[in-house]
């Protein structure tokens, strides 16, 4: 098992000491925001947000809202082909 270590000022903690909290509510909810046309931001946000529908811990218990707003529609344009990540 690798094992990297991060180092805060005084602090070392090794990531197999790190894991997520219980998810221990029945549904979850979460909004992302967007407001900004660039690609790799919006590629960024549908990445987080498949991420966070695939995390074993919630999978199937999240519900999740996407606001956008001024640049932030351009996820929605049919050329740009964002309905496929």
């Amino acid at each position: 098992m690798s094992c990297s270590v991060i180092e805060f000022s005084q602090i070392t903690i090794a990531s197999k000491d790190l894991e997520g909290a219980s998810a221990t509510l029945q549904r979850y909810k979460a909004i992302y925001y967007l407001n900004d046309s660039s690609d790799k931001k919006i590629k960024g946000t549908l990445r987080n947000i498949n991420n966070a529908m695939k995390n074993p811990r919630i999978k199937g218990k999240v519900e999740v809202e996407v606001l956008t707003f001024g640049d932030g529609v351009e996820v929605f344009k049919k050329t740009k082909h964002y309905d496929s990540l």
